[in-house]
């Protein structure tokens, strides 16, 4: 047991003199920079896409309502049309 203590005091005896390497610590300072740079481009990309679904469902709601009220328009004016008009205007304006 003593044995595995040993390595594990060499081995973090080690790890802490690896740790005042310059390159090391200037290649982890560039990783976390590129992480950060990562994230906010990330949070940017899901804020864009949030915004075109936002304008893709409001156009697609325009052109529906604009469809149904397409739609709606020759039933709305068969159905002001009276019956005794619609006679008159099949027959002419001189007929009786």
């Amino acid at each position: 047991m003593s044995e595995a203590m040993e390595q594990a005091h060499e081995t973090i005896h080690e790890a802490h003199h690896s740790a005042s390497d310059p390159w090391a610590r200037g290649v982890a300072v560039m990783v976390s920079v590129l992480a950060a740079a990562l994230a906010l481009a990330e949070m940017g990309e899901k804020s864009s896409q949030n915004a075109y679904l936002t304008h893709h469902i409001a156009v697609s709601d325009d052109w529906a309502f604009y469809q149904a009220k397409n739609l709606r328009a020759p039933a709305g004016r068969s159905r002001d049309c009276r019956p005794d008009q619609a006679v008159a205007r099949i027959r002419g304006p001189h007929a009786r």
